[in-house]
């Protein structure tokens, strides 16, 4: 009886800690959109009021959750790399029927608790600043 109970207890502990490493908290730094020359500027878009919020990404789902979101009900998440201490996180969200394309790509690999990611959205914005795991 002794032995089933501390089984349980490590088999409890196990699953935390795997629950803990299964989303990231990520903060906005910069935002910027493309504009008619084809370059990157800040112009008072939603790129550029997204700066300073925060978002969470269920790992795996891909799902991007708060003030920024990466579903709908015409398109969904999809991890094609759930990242490694060589490759990147990266999850795809192709909206239909008019297709747009969201990508958010998370330097999981980084030495660093605090992860670099860029963040495209709405075909022509892009995010970028750090990720935690949480």
């Amino acid at each position: 009886m002794r032995a089933e109970m501390i089984l349980v207890a490590l088999m409890t502990i196990a699953a935390t800690e795997a629950v803990a490493l299964e989303s990231y908290e990520c903060n906005v730094k910069e935002g910027m959109s493309l504009s008619e020359d084809g370059s990157l500027q800040k112009k008072g878009g939603f790129a550029d009021i997204a700066v300073g919020t925060k978002f969470t990404v269920d790992r795996r789902t891909g799902r991007v959750l708060g003030k920024i979101s990466n579903h709908n009900a015409y398109g969904q998440p999809k991890v094609i790399d759930p990242g490694s201490s060589e490759q990147s996180f990266k999850a795809i969200t192709i909206y239909q029927p008019n297709v747009t394309v969201d990508l958010l790509i998370i330097q999981q690999f980084s030495d660093s608790p605090e992860k670099p990611f860029i963040f495209l959205f709405y075909n022509t914005s892009v995010l970028s600043g750090t990720c935690t795991e949480t």
